[in-house]
């Protein structure tokens, strides 16, 4: 609606005008979509303070919150303890240590009849309260997967959920980004994932990409990161969850692919945004450490085991092959210590 009578000032034509213009487009009722945000954390009491303190700022927010300690040696269960004694929709959880998808699982299983609303009050993912929602049957349940090193931008949330429902996708990804800091600028770390014939990972960005908002175009991917990966509920039960025997920047990639031959779609959305410190990726967490050998023998077992019909017997004997030659490259190039 105009707000300047006729004959204004306000009138003048302005050549530029169209800059700060931007597309009405329909608002989507997001009241009709009830997320669990699950966030496993394993010996993360050093990095849980920012990344609790960034979930509890959302706008909009999760319906309810998850907070898995799996096996931590640290002071992790009492942050989260304390963490989810100041918010009424947020609950923790045990779980051994292990692997992610386990914890995820544990995560789920301890929320009350998810498909329920109950969060005494609680906002929904469009700020609505409880007297404003649709009823339980109409609602659509997503699930959000989160690390203890991740902090989502206090408006990451809804653009996923709303892309992934616009899009008709069942996962959506969000734009990874390292954190800035005194000396160096926020980069891209991840705009969803591929993999390529090889095993190796393709994160859609640049390697050392300075985050300057000049991704905007929300693009289907194979899959992406766990680190604020959202998925439909219904077909994270379908697919059965994460995969147990790969690690966390493996297993959503996973999921993704499994996703496409299930008959789903994977989006990667640039307008919500995480900051991921990596820590596992850059042995910064006790017990972990950052081996590229082990990630390409995961990576080669991901590309073999969703091989198909003749590609089943080729694909193995073909990843043997480039990696014979990969190691004699290395070899005669003097630099033994890559030939792993």
């Amino acid at each position: 609606m105009d707000t300047h009578p006729e004959g204004t000032a306000d009138d003048a034509v302005d050549p530029w005008a169209w800059v700060n213009e931007t597309d009405e487009a329909e608002s989507l009722d997001l009241g009709a979509h009830r997320v669990t945000a699950v966030l496993v954390s394993h010996d993360g009491a050093e990095w849980l303070p920012a990344a609790l303190d960034g979930l509890a700022h959302l706008t909009p927010g999760p319906d309810r919150v998850v907070l898995v300690d799996a096996g931590s040696d640290d002071e992790t269960a009492s942050v989260l303890a304390e963490a989810a004694d100041a918010q009424d929709h947020w609950q923790v959880a045990s779980a051994p240590a292990g692997s992610y998808a386990g914890a995820v699982r544990v995560g789920l299983d301890a929320v009350t009849d998810p498909g329920s609303g109950d969060s005494d009050g609680a906002e929904d993912v469009d700020g609505a309260e409880d007297a404003d929602r649709p009823e339980d049957g109409d609602r659509t349940d997503w699930v959000w997967l989160l690390h203890d090193d991740a902090v989502p931008r206090p408006d990451a949330l809804g653009p996923l959920v709303a892309t992934a429902v616009e899009r008709g996708a069942a996962l959506a990804t969000p734009r990874l980004v390292q954190p800035a800091t005194r000396q160096d600028p926020a980069r891209l770390s991840e705009l969803g994932v591929s993999v390529s014939r090889s095993g190796r990972r393709e994160v859609h960005v640049d390697a050392g990409e300075v985050d300057q908002g000049q991704h905007d175009t929300v693009n289907e991917v194979l899959g992406g990161s766990t680190c604020g990966l959202l998925v439909r509920r219904d077909v994270f039960d379908e697919l059965g969850g994460l995969n147990d025997a790969l690690p966390a920047h493996r297993d959503g990639v996973d999921l993704g692919w499994r996703a496409w031959l299930a008959g789903h779609s994977v989006v990667a959305v640039p307008a919500a945004c995480v900051e991921h410190r990596q820590v596992g990726l850059g042995s910064l967490r006790s017990g972990t450490e950052d081996d590229a050998a082990t990630d390409r023998a995961y990576g080669m077992a991901l590309v073999t085991a969703h091989a198909r019909g003749i590609g089943r017997v080729l694909t193995p004997v073909r990843l043997v092959l480039a990696s014979v030659l990969r190691i004699l490259g290395f070899l005669i190039g003097k630099a033994p210590d890559r030939a792993r």
